[in-house]
C-alpha cells in the first residue's frame, strides 16, 4: 500500500513539492498509534482498513490547510480509542 499516494489523495494533494511535509504526518501517526499499543508494520495495512483510515484522520486533522480539520482529528482520536478498546493491534 503506498500510504503516500493514499495521503495526497485524501489531503486533495498533487505534484511533490509537499512530499515531505505529508511523509511527515503519515510518520507521527504511525508513532502515535504505537504510542496508545497500536502495533503494526506498514506492510501490514493492507489488510488494517481501519488502520488506514486513523492515519488519513490524522493527516487531515494536522495538516492545517484543511476547513474543519478539528473535526478529523476529533474523528482519529475516536477511531484510536475504538481500535485501542477493540484489541486491534
Amino acid at each position: 500500500m503506498d500510504l503516500l499516494e493514499t495521503a495526497k489523495t485524501a489531503l486533495r494533494l498533487k505534484g511533490t513539492a509537499l512530499d515531505g511535509e505529508v511523509k511527515g504526518l503519515i510518520a507521527a501517526a504511525i508513532a502515535d498509534m504505537h504510542r496508545v499499543g497500536l502495533v503494526f508494520e506498514e506492510d501490514q495495512l493492507k489488510d488494517k482498513p481501519l488502520h488506514v483510515q486513523a492515519i488519513m484522520l490524522y493527516c487531515k486533522g494536522n495538516y492545517g490547510y484543511i476547513p474543519n480539520s478539528e473535526k478529523f482529528a476529533v474523528a482519529y482520536e475516536r477511531l484510536l480509542i475504538t481500535l485501542k478498546v477493540s484489541g486491534e493491534s
